[in-house]
């Protein structure tokens, strides 16, 4: 816990919340970050993608859908 910590301090870059980490928590996983974005200040994030370890995804299919889609501010967009 205490280099999770150290490194979240230097990178700000680690979301961390109070519930095991099992496919049956995945809608916990999800409402974790979309309450973080929408409590903190992101002017910087164009773009966020979400993605789970089992997914694969190819960069540059996705650049060339995300070129064809201009969602509005606030937009969830879903591809299943």
């Amino acid at each position: 816990m205490t280099r999770i910590k150290e490194e979240s301090e230097i990178f700000g870059d680690i979301l961390q919340e109070d519930f095991q980490d099992a496919d049956r928590n995945l809608t916990y996983k999800a409402v974790s970050w979309l309450k973080y974005l929408s409590q903190e200040d992101c002017p910087h994030v164009d773009l966020i993608v979400k993605i789970d370890d089992d997914t694969f995804v190819d960069p540059f299919k996705l650049e060339e859908a995300m070129e064809n889609i201009k969602p509005g501010p606030g937009s969830i967009l879903c591809q299943v």
